[in-house]
């Protein structure tokens, strides 16, 4: 388990661990992350992986996490990009007339038409 070890480069991994996937965990996993200065940059890694085991609303919490952490990142833009053309393709008509949603848990971006 890397709480248990100096493997602090794992601590994003926690969530999908066994035994992981934990309140108590995933919080101890970020307050080791910010504690180092060089992995402060990976706490999104971090927050993406505890979405697989926890609510969203738990996660902001847990984090006091910010939005445009992951809204930044070329992932986030990605799957917003394909969602845009998905609902291109859908709709007929540009995607960006309507409303883009991300969900967490399948990683995909999902575009409502108006």
């Amino acid at each position: 388990m890397p709480l248990q070890q100096s493997l602090s480069t794992l601590l994003p991994f926690v969530p999908i661990m066994r035994g992981g996937d934990s309140q108590e965990m995933i919080q101890q996993a970020v307050h080791m992350l910010r504690a180092d200065e060089q992995l402060r940059n990976i706490e999104a890694l971090l927050a993406f992986f505890a979405s697989f085991v926890l609510e969203f609303e738990t996660i902001q919490r847990i984090m006091r996490w910010d939005m445009i952490i992951l809204e930044e990142s070329p992932w986030y833009q990605e799957i917003l990009r394909r969602g845009r053309q998905q609902g291109e393709q859908m709709g007929g008509s540009k995607a960006s007339n309507g409303h883009c949603y991300v969900s967490w848990r399948g990683a995909l971006a999902v575009c409502r038409m108006r």
